[in-house]
């Protein structure tokens, strides 16, 4: 799981490695990236970083992105869906007594967790590791799966 902080305006995205490490990138800086077994040493290593990466940009004649501060989200945003996928979002929505918006809120929220979730390693008896699929994969091997069943089903 990957946890939000923020120094100097940038955000940093904190995570274990699977060497023990902890991890500081920061996401408005490419390369920018922390990194101790101790996590009380972190912040003052990013922020260390931090400083270098915008030292060396500016000695390169690099612009220095700003930091991308939370309140520049509104929350509202607009998606463009097929018109069978928006029927059937809207029909769940009355099943469920909540609205539009609602159900798509909820949605998109649970399917974040799920991401996050499934970023993991699942490791096995023997201590290897192996990646998860993502929910698009999941959902895309769902998809697929519905779609053999409804052709073999009409044969």
């Amino acid at each position: 799981m990957t946890d939000r902080y923020g120094i100097r305006g940038y955000r940093l995205e904190v995570f274990r490695d699977d060497g023990g490490s902890w991890v500081a990138e920061v996401p408005e800086l490419p390369g920018c990236v922390a990194a101790s077994m101790d996590p009380q040493d972190l912040f003052a290593l990013a922020e260390d970083a931090i400083a270098a990466w915008i030292e060396a940009a500016v000695d390169d004649g690099r612009t220095v992105p700003a930091p991308v501060a939370d309140d520049e989200y509104s929350g509202r945003f607009v998606l463009r869906v097929p018109t069978g996928i928006h029927r059937r979002l809207a029909a769940q929505a009355r099943r469920e007594r909540v609205s539009l918006n609602t159900l798509c809120a909820t949605a998109l929220a649970a399917s974040i967790g799920a991401a996050e979730a499934l970023s993991a390693t699942a490791v096995d008896g023997s201590g290897s590791s192996t990646p998860l699929a993502s929910p698009i994969d999941l959902a895309a091997r769902q998809t697929a799966g519905h779609a053999r069943r409804r052709h073999g089903a009409s044969q």
